[in-house]
């Protein structure tokens, strides 16, 4: 299994902050500390009855309750050597798999960890990850923004094709950064993100205050 592909790169990334920060620092994800941001990878991985509530609103209390009692039980060390050490049978024990379903995912929660403490500097990506993030970010413009009342048109810096998203009866806005802070903006992270809108002031407020999916 590659060291070099993109998921286990940001795998790698994440594990590594998660061990400089230590357990109880905060997070993107309010109000979950580093160590719950380290549980949620676990129960997402090795738990499936769980994980299910991550994208299921009627299980979601299942999967708090399941990730409080990992996080509690579990000690900040052995969460972070699972979490290097996938099951075999997640979505991790294959390449095409591990990258279309956790670059993305450690990439944002690596940032998560990051960018929520005071004085954090940008960090640069590999090209792999990068390439793998644009590739995904089509599909993720048009769930995202789908209904947002205005054609947007993202220039992804590096890319020379524009990305076109929203309405095309509505007010144009355009939206540069690089991959990855376009990625974490259409995350749900706009506030923690470096990007650049152009528009009518109304429009850029809501997009930036846009519920995107955290």
């Amino acid at each position: 299994m590659t060291t070099r592909r993109p998921a286990r790169i940001e795998r790698r990334a994440f594990c590594d902050e998660l061990a400089r920060l230590g357990p109880d620092q905060p997070t993107l994800c309010s109000p979950w500390t580093t160590k719950d941001l380290a549980a949620h990878i676990v129960v997402r991985e090795r738990r499936p009855d769980a994980a299910a509530g991550i994208t299921l609103p009627f299980l979601s209390s299942h999967t708090a309750a399941v990730q409080a009692k990992t996080a509690a039980s579990t000690s900040f060390d052995q969460l972070i050597d699972m979490i290097q050490n996938p099951p075999w049978f997640s979505l991790a024990a294959f390449g095409a798999t591990d990258n279309a379903t956790n670059t993305a995912e450690f990439f944002i929660h690596t940032e998560d960890a990051r960018r929520a403490q005071p004085g954090f500097t940008a960090r640069g990506l590999d090209p792999a990850v990068t390439r793998v993030l644009a590739g995904q970010l089509k599909l993720m413009t048009r769930l995202r923004l789908r209904r947002f009342p205005g054609l947007i048109t993202i220039n992804l810096n590096g890319y020379a094709e524009p990305l076109i998203a929203g309405s095309n009866a509505g007010p144009e806005l355009t939206m540069t950064g690089d991959v990855g802070e376009i990625t974490l903006f259409l995350s749900g992270r706009q506030r923690a993100s470096d990007v650049q809108l152009d528009g009518p002031d109304h429009l850029v407020e809501r997009l930036r205050s846009a519920d995107l999916g955290l």
